[in-house]
């Protein structure tokens, strides 16, 4: 082979240049001549998903407790000013990026992987980083129609290039979110979603699209609880086509001069496969196995970013960080680890982080086949609840620290019948008694069970009331965070619909 290299990193996203960031800082330090990396990206540009961001799109650093672990600079602002950093890492750290060169295969194995580029180069490598994202991939309306076109867009670059126009945009994210609140300048609106909130929006897109549906002087609507029926495409080029909607009432179709699709992206599953990578979902949206070390079932070949469902820019550059270090033999503490500690820190165990998270997902069958990062992002998001007994609740100082354990006294409620609260709550260790409402009969919930599931459906009080009894061990997870979850993992899914049904 003509090229190789010890790592070869895949996709120039963020993950991916954080990765070829890191690996040149280590060539500097080892005082290497050539590359020991090369950054493979089938684009003509770096960020290509960012790239093709609404023009001045303000790009936020969440989850903001999360420290950046990365060479490459990030912080929240405009998506030019992003770039233009990104590039400047580019350039400062002499990265070596090969643009327009497609990965159509990957053979071989750790230590002899052989690349193969549409181009018709093979390049060797002795490890390999996926970095690809998703992006390249949105999911479609799934309707006769829908091919992107004029009028149906699965992307928005530039919102000001529509103006006195009818649009549709279809979606629940922050990205038709966005969109839609940015067209809005110019035009009359529609924002489709499919369920009866915006559960899956950052907060600040979920207020921001709230008080445009609510503003009597903007000519924004929003249809709730409504799925696409069918497309009719215009007659010619300027004039209007149409969406059919299946409302919650009934059929509504909608003139408009294009439809926007902000639906999502599904993972390039036929070729990730075909590299030996294994998918245990059937799931169109699920993501590659992998261990703590992103490694999947292929030894040398890692996945990182979007792709191993970390689609956040800060959680994806600082595993391309980690896993640099990683091949390199180098162990390093995930920079969440300080906060699992903090979460841990009240529990009756001494256990490191990694041995409690994988503990608990044990103990849980609703949690046990989600994949372990995941449920580490699941803790993370929650709060760990421990009972004491009342003399030892007395002694004891509560951290007021978001993220430390909260204490709580046996024989008090978690929730009371008729309260408005809306976290989720599992059952790791002890016992909780419940009450399903305000005059029925007691149970006990057992280790590995769940309660509190009301809070899923949004506006509802509590029924019923939850009294923590000895030892009790609970995860309290708000309800954004399990309607997400529930959004995504079918195992989770089916185990609360079917308290439900």
């Amino acid at each position: 082979m003509a090229e190789s290299y010890h790592i070869a990193i895949i996709g120039a996203g963020p993950a991916g240049l954080s990765a070829a960031g890191r690996a040149a800082h280590h060539d500097k330090e080892s005082g290497a001549n050539t590359p020991s990396y090369v950054l493979l990206e089938g684009f003509s540009t770096f960020a290509k998903t960012i790239q093709k961001y609404q023009k001045g799109k303000h790009v936020m650093d969440t989850p903001g407790f999360l420290d950046l672990r990365s060479p490459v600079p990030f912080v929240a602002g405009k998506r030019e000013d992003i770039l233009g950093g990104w590039q400047n890492s580019i350039d400062t750290d002499s990265i070596h990026i090969r643009y327009n060169s497609e990965v159509t295969a990957i053979d071989g194995e750790r230590g002899k992987f052989a690349i193969k580029t549409a181009s018709g180069d093979t390049i060797g490598a002795e490890h390999i980083i996926m970095s690809i994202g998703t992006q390249g991939n949105p999911r479609t309306l799934g309707v006769p129609g829908d091919a992107e076109s004029d009028f149906v867009m699965y992307t928005l670059d530039d919102p000001e290039e529509f103006q006195n126009e009818t649009i549709v945009v279809v979606g629940a994210g922050d990205a038709a979110i966005e969109n839609a609140i940015a067209l809005a300048e110019y035009n009359k609106v529609y924002i489709v979603n499919r369920r009866n909130e915006f559960s899956r929006a950052k907060d600040g897109n979920l207020n921001a699209v709230l008080a445009a549906i609510n503003d009597k002087g903007r000519d924004f609507h929003c249809f709730y609880e409504t799925n696409i029926g069918g497309v009719e495409l215009p007659g010619a080029p300027g004039e209007a086509g149409a969406i059919i909607l299946n409302t919650a009432t009934g059929e509504e179709r909608v003139e408009c001069h294009r439809i926007i699709a902000r639906l999502g992206t599904l993972p390039p599953r036929k070729f990730v496969e075909s590299c030996g990578i294994e998918i245990s979902s059937p799931s169109a949206d699920a993501v590659p196995d992998v261990d703590n070390e992103y490694m999947s079932n292929v030894p040398g070949l890692y996945v990182i970013g979007a792709l191993g469902g970390y689609p956040l820019i800060k959680q994806a550059m600082n595993q391309g960080y980690d896993v640099v270090e990683y091949i390199h033999g180098n162990h390093v503490e995930p920079v969440d680890t300080p906060i699992l500690k903090r979460k841990f820190q009240g529990l009756p165990i001494k256990m490191q982080p990694e041995e409690v998270l994988a503990l608990y997902q044990s103990k849980i069958p609703m949690f046990r086949r989600m994949n372990p990062l995941a449920f580490r992002e699941l803790i993370i998001e929650s709060r760990i609840l421990v009972g004491l007994e009342p003399p030892e609740f007395e002694r004891t100082t509560q951290d007021d620290n978001e993220h430390a354990t909260v204490f709580i006294k046996d024989g008090e409620p978690v929730y009371q019948h008729g309260e408005y609260s809306t976290s989720f709550y599992t059952l790791v260790e002890g016992e909780v008694r419940m009450q399903l409402d305000e005059d029925g009969a007691w149970h006990d919930i057992k280790p590995g069970q769940f309660f509190g599931e009301m809070s899923l459906i949004s506006g509802r009080p509590r029924q019923g009331s939850a009294i923590a009894e000895r030892d009790c061990i609970l995860i309290a997870t708000p309800r954004r965070i399990m309607v997400k979850l529930m959004n995504s993992n079918e195992e989770v899914r089916a185990g609360i619909d079917r308290v439900f049904i």
